[in-house]
Order: C-alpha cells, then sequence, then structure tokens
C-alpha cells in the first residue's frame, strides 16, 4: 500500500476510534481530538524522523474529520447524541437516581464533589442535578435553598446599565464616554478632583450607570476618594427620566383615572424640568 494511503486509513481509523473511546469512557470527544492534533504537531515540529509529507496528511485529515462531524451533528440530532451524547438526569427533587449515575460511571462521593462545586452541600435542598455532555454538572436548587432577589418578594428595581471604560492606559476612549453620556469636560473634571493632574495620569477609568467614576491612577498614593452624590447632569437624566416613564404608564394603561393621573404628573414633571434645566446645565 502507498505510504499515504497507509496514513490516511490509519488516520481515520483512528480518529474514529477516538470517539467510540470516548463514548465508552464518557470523555467529550473533541477535547481529545484536540489533544491528538496538538501531539500530532509536537510531532512534526520536533521528530526530524517523521516524514512531513505524511504527518502534515494526517493532521489534516484529523481536522477535517473534526469540522465533518460538528457540521453533521448541526444537521442530525441523532448523531449528534451519539458522538456528543445526552444529558443524565442524577438528581431529582432531593433523590439520587442510582441507575443514571452508574451509566454516568460517577460514584457518590464524585457526585457530591460536583455538587459542592456549585454549593449545594446538603442532597435535600437540590430539585435537579444533570450531568452535561461535556461533563460539567447543572444544579437547579428548591425554591425555599435559593438566595434571595428582589424578583423573589416582588420588589421593583432599575436595571442598572453596564459600565463603561472611558479611560484606558493613560488614552481617552471616546466612543465609550459618548456611549456613557458625557463628554470630555465632565471626565476632565472628575478625575481631577480625583488627583489626577492629566489624562496620561490615569492608568484605568470606569463610569457605572449612576454617574460614579471609579479612577485607578499610575501613582495610587494621590488618589482621592470620589463623592458618591450624583452629579448635576445626571440628576437632570433622572428626572427626563422619570417624565418618560410617567408618559409610558399613561399609554399603557387602559385606565382613564390613572391615565390622567399619569399625564398630570408628567406634565407637572416637564415644568419642574423646564425650571430647573439651565440651572443643572450651568453647573453641572
Amino acid at each position: 500500500m502507498h505510504p499515504y494511503a497507509d496514513v490516511l486509513v490509519r488516520a481515520v481509523l483512528g480518529f474514529f476510534a477516538v470517539i467510540l473511546g470516548c463514548k465508552a469512557v464518557g470523555q467529550k470527544w473533541s477535547v481529545v481530538a484536540g489533544v491528538a492534533l496538538g501531539a500530532l504537531a509536537a510531532l512534526l515540529s520536533l521528530d526530524r524522523g517523521l516524514p512531513v509529507g505524511e504527518a502534515v496528511l494526517a493532521l489534516l485529515v484529523w481536522a477535517l474529520l473534526s469540522l465533518l462531524v460538528r457540521w453533521l451533528a448541526l444537521f442530525s440530532q441523532q448523531f449528534a447524541t451519539f458522538v456528543n451524547g445526552s444529558p443524565t438526569v442524577l438528581v431529582r427533587k432531593g433523590q439520587v437516581l442510582e441507575q443514571n449515575l452508574r451509566q454516568a460511571k460517577l460514584t457518590v462521593s464524585e457526585l457530591m464533589s460536583l455538587l459542592r462545586e456549585k454549593e449545594a452541600f446538603k442532597l435535600a435542598d437540590v430539585e435537579c442535578s444533570v450531568l452535561e455532555p461535556d461533563g460539567q454538572v447543572s444544579v437547579m436548587k428548591k425554591s425555599d435553598s435559593q438566595p434571595l432577589t428582589p424578583q423573589t418578594v416582588n420588589l421593583p428595581v432599575h436595571n442598572e446599565p453596564a459600565p463603561y471604560t472611558v479611560i484606558a492606559d493613560g488614552n481617552v476612549i471616546p466612543q465609550n464616554l459618548a456611549n456613557a453620556g458625557y463628554d470630555r469636560s465632565w471626565l476632565w473634571e472628575e478625575i481631577r478632583r480625583q488627583g489626577a493632574r492629566d489624562f496620561k495620569d490615569v492608568f484605568l477609568a470606569q463610569v457605572d450607570g449612576k454617574g460614579n467614576l471609579y479612577v485607578d491612577l499610575y501613582e495610587d498614593s494621590r488618589l482621592q476618594a470620589p463623592p458618591r452624590n450624583p452629579s448635576k447632569a445626571l440628576l437632570l437624566a433622572e428626572l427626563k427620566k422619570i417624565q418618560a416613564d410617567l408618559e409610558g404608564f399613561a399609554l399603557q394603561t387602559n385606565n382613564p383615572s390613572a391615565k390622567a393621573e399619569y399625564q398630570q404628573a408628567a406634565q407637572q414633571m416637564n415644568q419642574l424640568i423646564q425650571a430647573v434645566e439651565p440651572e443643572l446645565r450651568l453647573n453641572s
């Protein structure tokens, strides 16, 4: 047999042998295939006695077969289940499913260790636990064991926008500054109040959704704690947001009385904004 044909056959057989072996031991085949590709590349780089053409052919075959398997898995759920496996329920309503645990080839100690990694130390707290095809364990705790959140107690809270990094390594990022709703003069005043003499003094600056600016100077000894009070520009933005919310509530409700109250409140807020806006813009 021609050497290249022999390498081709060996590479194909070896690839599918890896898939079957991984399926047997519960390992993710793509991880092992990636390690094998790295080993082939290392051999090609270090072993001078290895024919370059044959090694490159083996690499290409493994890479192409990996892409082919991933492509087929996108279009065939049965094939995807065969090569990748399927989720296995290990715990349901605080009870371990022993048969599924044996199928997953896990011991009780290994299961408890995986649960502890998800901060589930007591089986009685676990509503459901699933072993994912990639070997990770997903845990859903019972409702009375989950952390208390504002949503749990029906407490309305405003979602805070994501923070923006406005200075990185002494350089201002204009796009992020504009997205955050501020300009260069505001940024200069804020970093100056926190001990910076120039933009180049700032290693990192980040503004959050409430207008608070975090500053990390190259010389941290000069850093001054920023005031926690929102700026006047932020106060003006909050007032306009309240007015917009009131107008939105008026459009959403079908109750004539509530609609009239919302509209009246929105008008009063608009009058307040018109009265204070010149002052807030002047001194912001």
